[in-house]
């Protein structure tokens, strides 16, 4: 593995002209051995170290956010796949109990239960009844007093949030 030194030695020969790394320069010097994702701190360097190549506009930021998608949705598609979920699942169980400790990971055993209540007919008119609530509350203006009873809504605090939508 090579020393901090060395990895800003390589970087200083692969920087393009505008002084910014290109895709495939950015991904070497990140690049990591198996045993340094095998532990929390390793982990946590190698995020501090890309967020300050970001902040130190050392790279693009966008083709960053781009290549984290890529990997989001390349580890999404494994880990949702159903044969190698079981093939996980059958390795766990060849270790004693539910908690074990393997690669550097403690791992569980663990199981959830998830209940469909849309067959309950209280349930489903609840339920109605909250979505026609909350789109009344969207349109208020700020105050709405009811005239009959004098109950005071006022409209619901909200945030808006910017993100990309990164699609292939």
């Amino acid at each position: 593995m090579k020393t901090g030194l060395e990895r800003k030695l390589v970087m200083s020969e692969l920087q393009t002209r505008n002084g910014k790394m290109n895709e495939g320069n950015w991904l070497m010097k990140n690049l990591v051995s198996k045993e340094m994702l095998l532990n929390k701190a390793s982990q946590r360097e190698i995020i501090d170290n890309i967020n300050s190549t970001i902040v130190d506009g050392e790279v693009d930021p966008l083709m960053v956010d781009v290549i984290l998608k890529t990997l989001e949705n390349i580890i999404t598609g494994v880990r949702k796949n159903a044969q190698v979920k079981e093939l996980v699942l059958d390795e766990a169980s060849k270790y004693e109990g539910n908690v074990f400790d393997r690669f550097g990971a403690k791992i569980t055993v663990s199981q959830k239960t998830t209940y469909d209540y849309k067959e309950d007919i209280y349930w489903a008119e609840m339920k109605s009844k909250i979505k026609e609530r909350e789109t009344l509350l969207k349109t208020l203006p700020q105050v709405m007093t009811d005239p009959e009873t004098g109950e005071i809504t006022t409209k619901p605090k909200y945030k808006i949030t910017r993100f990309l939508k990164i699609e292939f």
